[in-house]
């Protein structure tokens, strides 16, 4: 195992399969600690003591932004802006309006 990547923190979205979990893969094959945004993530998926930690989307858009995994003050911080401005930012998700997604989403309520 390379220690290339050792010390270091990768956020991937989706590395509970395809190309975001061969990614994953490979920054735990070199050392790193990989902060996964997939819902298919469990512990040791990646391996026997493999520092795979699951987060949610925002977290890893603050880590991204900030450059490291941001403490709990720093992520109270940055969602406390988000939720301040929630409706501006969110006002673009607007898959309740999909036709598909609607009448998926009655069939599975009906």
């Amino acid at each position: 195992m390379s220690t290339r990547l050792k010390g270091k923190t990768c956020v991937v979205t989706g590395a509970g399969q395809g190309i975001g979990r061969s990614i994953a893969e490979a920054f735990v094959r070199e050392g790193a600690t990989v902060v996964s945004t997939s819902t298919r993530n469990f512990p040791n998926r990646l391996g026997k003591n493999t520092n795979v930690f699951l987060a949610s989307a925002e977290l890893a858009a603050i880590a991204s932004k900030l450059g490291h995994i941001p403490s709990v003050a720093e992520y109270h911080e940055a969602m406390g802006i988000v939720n301040k401005d929630g409706a501006a930012i969110y006002k673009y998700l607007n898959f309740d309006q999909i036709e598909e997604y609607v009448e998926n989403a009655k069939a599975v309520t009906a």
